[in-house]
Parts: structure tokens; sequence; C-alpha cells
């Protein structure tokens, strides 16, 4: 009797495990809260460094993201030095992204925000004068990026000048 009592046990904590691990959930996907699509910029080749540059002013800007925030950076350039830098984002109604009080509100959560983190990016190109030698930004790695492929864009322009 024990023998059988065992074995139904066994057969039924067989059966539960078997169903239990096998259990589709077919709403999973539909559940999920669409997450907008990033872009990771694609570093172009190019100059780092404006030591081959034509003096001037220089601009690159990239594509409005899905939030609409379209970036862009101004270079100044004297003497094969970058003297000057403006990096920042603009939405369609002209607002500056290092201006946006909710924008920044929003962001604190990752640690900065971009009225911190832009002037410490122009701040490291300017001292360091090689786009390939600035450190990220913690909390700002997307914003990084666009400088860098956005510094470079407008690096070769001035060395094509």
């Amino acid at each position: 009797m024990k023998k059988i009592l065992v074995l139904i046990l066994a057969g039924l904590l067989i059966l539960t495990l078997v169903s239990g691990c096998g259990a589709k959930d077919e709403d999973a996907t539909a559940k999920t809260p669409e997450t907008p699509e990033v872009n990771t910029p694609v570093v172009p080749e190019g100059p780092d460094t404006a030591a081959d540059a034509t003096d001037g002013t220089y601009t690159a800007e990239g594509e409005a993201d899905t939030y609409g925030w379209k970036h862009f950076v101004e270079l100044e350039i004297s003497e094969k030095q970058i003297t000057s830098v403006n990096f920042d984002y603009e939405n369609a109604e002209g607002i500056m992204k290092s201006e946006d009080e909710a924008y920044a509100a929003s962001m604190e959560a990752t640690g900065t925000t971009p009225d911190v983190f832009i002037p410490e990016l122009e701040a490291q190109l300017l001292a360091k004068q090689d786009i390939s030698a600035i450190d990220g930004v913690s909390g700002a790695t997307q914003s990084t990026e666009h400088f860098t492929v956005l510094v470079k864009e407008a690096l070769g322009k001035a060395e094509n000048k």
C-alpha cells in the first residue's frame, strides 16, 4: 500500500512540475509596454582634433529623435585649436534641452541633467582638444555619443575646407 501511495505522489509531483514548467503565457508579449526605438549613432571616420583644420565656424546636426529633440554642435576653430563649443538639443518649439526644466526633472533619476552634462562635455573638449580623449558622462551615455559624432562631423568639415 505504501508503494502505491509513493508512486501516486511521485506521479502527481512529476505532472505538476511538467505542467508548471511547460505553461505558455501568450499574453506576456501583449502586456510588455513599447519602448521607443533608440538609435545608437555610428561614429564616423575622420579627424579627432583640429590639427589640420581651417580657421572658422563649423556646424553639424543630427536628426530629431522620437521625442522631437534635434542635436547640434557648433565649433569655432582658430590656429588649429577648438576655441568655442556649443552643443545642445532643440525641439520644434525652439526650446533648448539644457533650458527645459520639465526635461531636467525627468532626467534627475539618471544622476545628471542637460544643464550639467552639456557644459561638462564642452569643457572636456576644450581642455583636451581631442574628441577621442573625452570621458563619457554617467547618466548621459546617448548624449555623449551624439556629441562625439557631431564633433567628428564638424571637424571633418573644417579639415576638408
